[in-house]
């Protein structure tokens, strides 16, 4: 027994020490893990997969999900993850929201293979091209955003097309390529590339914009720069639109992590943030732009609501399908 409890304090912390989980690779070391897990020492996010509560609440849905899989990739050598896993191995931008139910991806050579893992999903991908990240097998940059777009909606493919292109590893050519060989309609896939820009700074900015193509405006520009001509101060801008008759409208999407991170408000309280965002938009007036339009995460997501305020501010519509590439 107690060759047994040293043994699983040593894996636990070389899994972490790994960034990765740990498993039991013999009945002895099983049932300990077990033990632990059901006096609530441990959790068990795969069968046979275990780590500290504390160690895995401290990690947020995307890199459990990488601990997961560096995991996975050791006690299934041969496994080639896919999808929203692979993704997470590249380091894609994408939301919490897509690991919600925990599930894990593997390129299957089998159309309908058989699996007694509620947690493990095949995709048919026989003769795909593969990468190996960080030790693990993992399906090529354009499949994975093939997968990724034939399984999630529109707003939150973006962000890893986005994420993609802005790293230089996106080709379109091989996107379509792929699509071309599937079975399946692939017009899922051919709306995020066609509306991919490298110059989104972040999964939140990306979705913003998938949400504001959704509704049928017309595609922003992205991070324009504005100086004011009163202090000399350079401002780039979320999003923006030339509105017709010289009217410039803005629109600034601010996540709320900006008003309660140390990170990202330089240590000041919500109050200097708001005094500071009214100063940009002062100064934002000053350069020439006619109305700049605040749009927080969850405003973004309350029903009518940017609609309303993008078409007070006299945001044109969208013309016709163009890509924000041309």
């Amino acid at each position: 027994m107690g060759r047994y409890v040293e043994e699983i304090s040593r894996l636990l912390v070389q899994g972490e020490t790994r960034r990765r989980y740990c498993y039991g690779s013999s009945p002895g070391q099983y049932r300990a893990l077990s033990r632990k897990l059901h006096a609530g020492q441990l959790v068990s996010p795969y069968r046979n997969v275990y780590a500290r509560k504390e160690y895995a609440d401290s990690l947020d849905p995307i890199e459990r999900s990488r601990h997961l899989v560096r995991t996975l990739a050791l006690m299934h050598p041969w496994w080639r993850f896919a999808g929203i896993s692979a993704a997470s191995m590249f380091g894609f931008e994408h939301g919490y929201v897509l690991h919600k139910d925990g599930l894990v991806f593997i390129a299957g050579k089998e159309s309908t293979p058989k699996s007694s893992d509620s947690h493990l999903r095949h995709i048919y991908a026989p003769h795909t091209s593969m990468k190996v990240i960080d030790g693990v097998k993992v399906t090529s940059v354009a499949r994975t955003l093939v997968d990724c777009a034939l399984l999630y909606p529109f707003e939150q493919v973006l962000p890893l097309f986005d994420s993609a292109l802005r790293r230089g590893l996106l080709v379109d050519k091989e996107v379509t390529g792929i699509c071309s060989g599937l079975r399946c309609d692939y017009t899922r896939v051919l709306r995020p590339l066609r509306y991919a820009d490298g110059l989104s700074e972040n999964g939140g900015e990306s979705r913003c914009r998938a949400l504001l193509i959704d509704s049928g405006f017309a595609v922003p520009r992205l991070q324009r720069e504005f100086i004011d001509p009163k202090t000399g101060a350079r401002y780039r801008t979320d999003f923006s639109w030339e509105c017709g008759n010289g009217r410039i409208v803005v629109l600034e999407y601010d996540g709320l992590e900006k008003y309660v991170n140390p990170e990202m408000n330089h240590g000041y309280g919500s109050w200097q943030v708001v005094n500071d965002e009214r100063a940009r938009e002062s100064a934002l007036i000053r350069a020439g732009v006619s109305v700049v339009v605040r749009l927080s995460s969850k405003q973004l997501h309350e029903q009518g609501v940017p609609v309303r305020r993008l078409v007070n501010a006299g945001v044109p519509m969208m013309r016709r399908m163009v890509s924000s590439r041309q």
